[in-house]
């Protein structure tokens, strides 16, 4: 009974996030950058990043999806996410976030270091 609970949470959790992300998607991001670096690597640079507890605290929970041919790098319900896509041989990189303020400026900021 436990293990049918815990998945039920989870599947009402992950639905949560992607209707915050199609929701956000809808708008403009809050910026945009390219890079030279492949997707995957800055995908996977991302994810590192935030989940240092230095700089973020007790919220560093990062996940790392694939879909769409591309990347998205995310925090818990979505309040900040990534796509990362191909672009050449380099990649395009929209941040959105649900939030301002200063947590939002540190998450973009360690994003600009995996550029």
């Amino acid at each position: 009974m436990r293990i049918i609970a815990a998945v039920l949470g989870v599947c009402v959790l992950t639905g949560c996030t992607s209707l915050n992300m199609k929701d956000a998607r809808d708008g403009a991001p809050t910026q945009a950058m390219n890079s030279d670096k492949e997707a995957l690597k800055v995908a996977q640079c991302l994810q590192y990043s935030w989940q240092d507890e230095a700089m973020f605290g007790v919220t560093t929970d990062a996940a790392l999806d694939s879909a769409n041919g591309g990347y998205t790098v995310y925090t818990a319900a979505a309040k900040y996410f990534a796509d990362i896509k191909p672009n050449g041989r380099g990649s395009q990189v929209s941040f959105y976030a649900r939030e301002k303020g200063e947590t939002a400026q540190r998450r973009l900021a360690a994003l600009a270091t995996c550029l």
